[in-house]
């Protein structure tokens, strides 16, 4: 059975890593290092996530991992919401014009 331990470094290494493949096409070195400045983290430790070396995380550092990230996602959210708004004004315009 897995500890809360190994379970929020599972958590965390995911998210880390998702954050790391936005930026991928940039090349892996530069998409880790703007993880790093996301998420105030070293550079090291981001590619430590990335190669799934890390066994414990920090309370505070799983915390701000975990901010970041859903301050991310609320954006993502919002950049959604606009661009499916958008497509709903399209979408009515054309069949306004039928």
């Amino acid at each position: 059975e897995m500890s809360s331990a190994e379970s929020i470094a599972m958590e965390c290494g995911q998210i880390v890593r998702e954050r790391v493949s936005m930026s991928r096409d940039a090349g892996l070195a530069r998409a880790q290092a703007d993880a790093a400045r996301f998420f105030s983290l070293t550079y090291r430790r981001v590619r430590a996530y990335w190669n799934r070396e890390v066994r414990f995380v920090a309370a505070h550092e799983a915390d701000l991992i975990r901010a970041r990230y859903r301050a991310l996602l609320a954006e993502r959210q919002s950049r959604l919401d606009q661009e499916l708004a958008a497509v709903k004004t399209r979408l009515a315009a054309l069949d306004g014009g039928e």
